[in-house]
């Protein structure tokens, strides 16, 4: 049975590279424990024989799973996003995948096998095999071939004759004495340490990488204010509808150039339109002062 070790490292480099705009701490200890749940079978199996690789390892559970989410994300108010996010809803997705693909996969290519229908079909499917190219015989895969083979899809047993030894339970059916030997295999070959050493350096890398990556805009969005982009008034509206708003008043002011003038103008044309006795009443205050019409002396 592969390493649960490893069924992490799985998980992490497809957190890492899924997960997107929603990287952080939080979603990768999410993705990576979806990932090493599926071994939490072994537990079951001090009480329910054959539960190891069984209970957990089905697809009927993650298939129930994706159905509920796809059902709420087509709902008008998904709960997931309305309780989590958008971040939320990307982060279950990936979990979900990281379950399957880490979770039930790796245990699936290999010699021990998955009750992929249990309880509906007791039956343990193991997948192994190669991919070879020869000179000789040309393209050589025993993949897709099925029996009771070391290569291809083979049949491994059920839950009463097939028992897959862990370190909880290393002798399945015995009542576990005290003299037995466990073991907690962390890597068995070196593919298996070169995986874990390589999602370490990229979560640690993608994590840095977020870190230092320049922040887009010069405000951080707060609860009563957002990120005023180029082109942007702050106030919601699209660029595009306050340039036709402009446009309009631009041809009021055309049509109407009145309208448009300021109103300090108004006033002064307004007073500069009196009547033409106005102007002969200034003219004769003038001369009465003593000056003339230009403002000189008469």
């Amino acid at each position: 049975m592969p390493p649960t070790l490893l069924s992490a490292a799985f998980g992490a480099l497809l957190g890492a590279g899924l997960l997107g705009a929603a990287f952080d701490r939080r979603s990768m200890t999410v993705v990576t424990l979806a990932a090493m749940l599926p071994d939490l079978d072994a537990l079951v199996s001090l009480v329910v024989l054959g539960a190891t690789n069984s209970l957990f390892h089905n697809l009927w559970l993650p298939a129930i799973a994706g159905v509920g989410l796809y059902w709420d994300s087509r709902r008008v108010t998904p709960w997931v996003r309305a309780r989590y996010g958008w971040q939320g809803q990307r982060v279950a997705w990936v979990a979900l995948v990281a379950y399957v693909g880490a979770g039930i996969g790796v245990d699936l290519f290999s010699y021990e096998g998955v009750n992929l229908l249990y309880p509906v079909h007791d039956t343990f499917y193991g997948i192994a095999g190669w991919l070879i190219y020869s000179t000789q015989e040309g393209l050589i895969e025993t993949y897709l071939g099925f029996g009771a083979g070391e290569a291809g899809l083979h049949v491994a047993g059920t839950t009463a004759n097939h028992h897959v030894a862990t370190w909880v339970n290393p002798t399945p059916g015995t009542g576990n004495p005290d003299t037995v030997e466990r073991r907690v295999t962390l890597v068995n070959s070196g593919w298996q340490a070169i995986v874990v050493v390589a999602s370490v350096a990229v979560v640690i890398i993608q994590s840095l990488d977020r870190r230092m990556r320049p922040r887009q805009g010069h405000t951080k969005p707060g609860r009563d204010q957002s990120v005023v982009g180029p082109g942007d008034s702050g106030d919601g509206t699209p660029p595009s509808r306050r340039g036709d708003s402009d446009t309009d008043g631009g041809k009021e002011s055309l049509a109407n150039p009145s309208a448009a003038a300021d109103p300090a103008d108004s006033r002064s044309t307004a007073g500069g339109a009196e009547s033409p006795g106005n102007a002969d009443a200034v003219g004769a205050r003038s001369e009465s002062s003593g000056r003339g019409p230009a403002g000189g002396r008469s």
